[in-house]
């Protein structure tokens, strides 16, 4: 019976010991985790000036061309601001990420026409589109309305249209419709 005793005890020593390893190390995963979303947000952040720095010169860059009429430079200029666009949308779901991890982001919801948020979208992607001669089809109804968070919305919108793009074939369709339920 003393055995018995002797090992119980022992057995319970080793299970608090676990017990405690097991939430200092929660504890330190979540100050990690916190430090991360941080470092992130801290990063999109500071890099919004110089990218908006460069937008700018990007748009200079486009006017001027169109000025002269030289095609070529105009070409590049509208790659140039397509990629800043793209890297824009990249910055903003950072910041938005970062901000949901915090629990720092609202959500504000509403009506939000579906239909004119993607074509907003599909404008953003166009230049990817046409590169890869993939066709488009937006088959939302022009009145097709959504009680949601734009932005969020958006962010999904966004990510689904880029993943498609990515993997879909030279010369594929992608298709957006909606299905009511």
């Amino acid at each position: 019976f003393i055995r018995k005793g002797r090992f119980l005890k022992l057995r319970n020593t080793q299970l608090t010991e676990k017990q405690e390893e097991v939430v200092r190390q929660s504890v330190e995963l979540t100050e990690l985790n916190n430090t991360k979303d941080k470092i992130l947000s801290i990063v999109a952040h500071d890099l919004k000036n110089p990218f908006h720095s460069i937008q700018g010169f990007a748009s200079l860059l486009s006017e001027e061309a169109q000025d002269t009429g030289n095609i070529e430079i105009e070409e590049y200029a509208s790659l140039i601001n397509q990629g800043i666009e793209n890297l824009d949308i990249l910055l903003n779901n950072l910041l938005e990420w970062a901000q949901l991890q915090k629990g720092t982001l609202s959500l504000s919801l509403g009506m939000v026409n579906l239909f004119e948020l993607s074509k907003e979208i599909e404008r953003l992607f166009s230049f990817n589109m046409k590169d890869k001669k993939i066709i488009f089809k937006n088959e939302l109804e022009p009145g097709c309305m959504a009680f949601c968070d734009t932005l969020t919305v958006a962010t999904i919108i966004r990510n689904l249209l880029s993943n498609a793009i990515k993997f879909t074939p030279i010369g594929g369709i992608i298709r957006m419709f909606s299905i009511e339920k």
